[in-house]
């Protein structure tokens, strides 16, 4: 029977965050000097506004610069800036459009107190950054994109929230016509703050960063708290990020099936975002984002030259490691959280760690092998895959393989050139011809089943690559991913090309419950080999081409490096001409691969270079607690385990993780069985605030007083990645409600740390979704 939905908790009281109105200009009054204004009755100035050079067109209620050195400066009366640190915290806000196109690099919209900032990146319309850098050490610069350009013909409305933190930093939060951007930046600093003014139109150190603008309206608050669009001094349109952000229409139309790929050919932006709602994983991607923690392995050749890098010169007897020890390696990542481990079985140089019939460079050909070797010369411990599968499968982990598309040992020797190591395929300009995958060698004693053989058109290169990818795929159990990368240190001389597609699918064909990654169809690059670094990632994409083929690396309608990636601007399109509108939505969950190193091949000279256990704790907040996986490398050392400063900081981070994670404060029963769903560990039972709502609100008490730090949220991704924005409040003593913790998107989870905070009740509010939310976990932890 159907679940009974209750009733949307009754809406917060609005209350006020404004301290004290500095500015609120409508240019209703007068410059009656060259630079300085008259207010009009109802405006405010405690201080003093000009116009920077004087040049800058003051009509019809508004001003309008110019470029250049043109802008309008605000300086408070009230020095707000003491030293070089803000101490205030301050709401700045603007009514601006476009008044001209040409936008340059740096073209700046607002400036305050030489920090702050809101401006265009680079020379073009691209949508707009925000955020904080220091010009006193340590310099930083702290940013995110908004969501949409200023328009050209229409007033937005900007409104950036600055609040110091205790710890010495600040947070910024920008809201664009009432919608609020994504989170709150942390600013890690606040010094560098240099100058006691706010600039409109241009940068208050600089001075010749300005853009072409027309003001409605400028003004300037001092906050108790992060402000909400109840704290606006000038008028601001209610947050609709379908109708007002995007300026289409937000009927939902005709039924969305749920499913993996949605095609949006020739549907207007709007229509595409609402789409993008309904695009679901599938079974083998949602269990992949499940597991949270991937460990990376780069061991092989590179280990034994201390390189990260080598060519395909290097001769097999270079890989002589004293011993292998996998066992050791899987009970360091299972203790401490770790659920899969993909190991580097060929990395660009083509060495490959297992005794393949299709090469000459592997460990087969290694003094390790020979000297190990039995009477009929075969090494039980010299395969490397073969040990660590098996020590994977005693310590119930999954594992995954790391094969380079790249491949020096196998390029063809040039005159005069150092041997090479391979069979000289790669890059050699062969054509294409029938083949059959697996192409069996002399001596082959296999029997391959005709359901698992594939007959196709491949040059010399991809024919190798396919078989040995078969020997992975058939001889080793099941495999859970398979990561292509894209690197390729020979493309400028040697260029080979990639039969992707024909690669995928006999992945599908040999394992099709495993994911492709990262140049693959089932899981993407974050696009930083730093771990996660947008504010909200989202899973949902969109590509031009055939959706059949899934060449997603190829097809993305956007740069996976882009902080706005996945944004509904991005998604849609809006700023695409025609010929580049995207023609489907695909599910492309984000991994973030970082090294515990330095660098990604183990170095006795990085072993003090290790990521501490905090930093790792930091990076899995970020990339686990924003819906991504991290995949974080921890490489073997020359002697075959994980090295002791690398094991010391993984159990460490292993301690902090669970002591954070592991109790959960919010169990307690609730008072439908729709509310329980949001306790009962399971993301997959859900809370929706009603058919065809996208906001609402939902409350959660517990019979005892709870004392909490990180706010956990999960939304049934099998319903689709739909909410934009979410707050918490806490439930006060006198009744009232307090927020502490504001996100963006959620997706799979959304990890929110907060000030600690102690109270009966938690309030959940939706702000914005794309369709109908479905919000499946709430959790409450205290990060001792």
């Amino acid at each position: 029977m159907p679940v009974p939905v209750p009733a949307p908790a009754p809406a917060p009281a609005l209350v006020s965050h404004v301290d004290k109105v500095l500015l609120k200009v409508t240019f209703s009054g007068s410059f009656t000097s060259v630079l300085g204004y008259t207010p009009a009755t109802g405006e405010v100035i405690d201080g003093s506004v000009a116009k920077l050079t004087g040049g800058e067109d003051y009509k019809d209620v508004s001003v309008t610069t110019a470029g250049g050195a043109q802008g309008i400066v605000f300086v408070p009366r009230t020095h707000l800036v003491t030293g070089s640190d803000l101490t205030t915290p301050v709401l700045l806000e603007a009514l601006v459009k476009r008044g001209g196109a040409g936008i340059a690099a740096l073209d700046t919209i607002i400036s305050a107190f030489g920090g702050i900032y809101f401006r265009y990146p680079n020379a073009s319309n691209a949508v707009p950054q925000y955020g904080m850098f220091a010009y006193a050490a340590p310099y930083y610069d702290t940013s995110s994109t908004a969501s949409t350009p200023v328009s050209t013909n229409a007033y937005d409305h900007l409104a950036m929230s600055y609040i110091p933190t205790a710890d010495g930093g600040a947070s910024l939060t920008v809201h664009i016509n009432g919608c609020l951007q994504s989170d709150a930046i942390k600013i890690p600093k606040r010094s560098g703050v240099i100058e006691n003014a706010v600039m409109f139109g241009n940068d208050v150190q600089v001075k010749n960063r300005g853009a072409k603008l027309v003001f409605a309206g400028v003004a300037v608050s001092t906050l108790t708290a992060a402000a909400e669009p109840q704290d606006f001094q000038l008028k601001a349109p209610e947050c609709n990020p379908s109708a007002a952000t995007l300026g289409l229409p937000g009927a939902m139309g005709e039924a969305i099936p749920l499913a993996q790929t949605v095609m949006v050919s020739g549907d207007l932006p709007g229509r595409i975002v609402e789409k993008s709602a309904y695009v679901i994983p599938s079974r083998s991607q949602y269990e992949w984002q499940a597991q949270g923690l991937t460990a990376f392995l780069h061991y092989g050749m590179n280990t034994f030259l201390n390189k990260e890098w080598s060519f395909g010169f290097e001769p097999a007897s270079q890989f002589n490691p004293m011993d292998v020890d996998p066992d050791q390696w899987m009970k360091v990542l299972k203790r401490n959280g770790f659920k899969t481990a993909i190991l580097v079985v060929k990395h660009h140089e083509g060495f490959v760690l297992f005794p393949s019939r299709y090469t000459r460079h592997s460990v087969k050909n290694s003094p390790w092998w020979t000297a190990n070797a039995d009477a009929s010369g075969v090494n039980p411990k010299g395969n490397v895959v073969r040990q660590f599968v098996d020590a994977a499968n005693a310590n119930g982990m999954k594992v995954g393989f790391y094969v380079s598309p790249a491949d020096g040992a196998q390029i063809k020797n040039a005159h005069g050139e150092a041997a090479r190591q391979g069979e000289e395929r790669f890059a050699n300009g062969s054509a294409k011809k029938s083949v059959t995958i697996p192409t069996l060698v002399d001596g082959d004693n296999r029997t391959p089943i005709a359901a698992r053989t594939t007959t196709l058109q491949a040059d010399d290169y991809n024919a190798y690559f396919m078989n040995v990818l078969y020997e992975l795929l058939t001889e080793y159990g099941p495999v859970g991913e398979v990561w292509f990368d894209g690197a390729n240190p020979y493309g400028a001389e040697y260029a080979q090309n990639y039969q992707v597609k024909d690669w995928y699918a006999l992945v599908r064909q040999l394992q099709p419950e495993t994911v492709i990654a990262v140049n693959g169809p089932d899981v993407r690059w974050v696009g930083s080999e730093s771990g996660a670094f947008r504010a909200s990632e989202w899973s949902t994409h969109a590509f031009r081409g055939d959706p059949t083929e899934l060449l997603k690396s190829d097809n993305l309608s956007g740069d996976s490096t882009d902080r706005a990636l996945g944004s509904a601007r991005a998604i849609g399109g809006a700023d695409l001409p025609p010929e580049k509108k995207p023609t489907y939505l695909s599910w492309w969950p984000a991994e973030a691969d970082v090294s515990i190193r330095p660098g990604w091949f183990w170095s006795a000279g990085q072993d003090s270079q290790v990521k501490s256990a905090s930093k790792l704790f930091s990076l899995y907040e970020d990339s686990v607690g924003r819906n991504a996986v991290l995949l974080l490398n921890v490489p073997p050392n020359r002697s075959g385990k994980l090295a002791d400063p690398d094991v010391i900081e993984l159990d460490k981070f292993g301690s902090m993780v669970r002591a954070a994670y592991t109790n959960n404060l919010l169990t307690a029963k609730q008072s439908s069985p729709a509310l329980d769903a949001l306790v009962d560990g399971n993301p997959e039972s859900d809370w929706t605030p009603g058919e065809k709502k996208t906001t609402g609100s939902v409350d959660l008490t517990s019979p005892a007083a709870i004392t909490f730090n990180r706010v956990v949220l999960q939304e049934n991704i099998l319903k689709g990645q739909r909410i934009e924005s979410v707050s918490v409040s806490a439930r006060q003593a006198d009744g009232t409600w307090k927020e502490v913790a504001t996100a963006g998107a959620i997706g799979y989870k959304r990890i929110m740390p907060l000030d600690t905070t102690t109270t009966t009740a938690v309030r959940v509010t939706i702000k914005s979704a794309r369709a109908q939310p479905y919000l499946g976990s709430v959790e409450l932890y205290l990060n001792p």
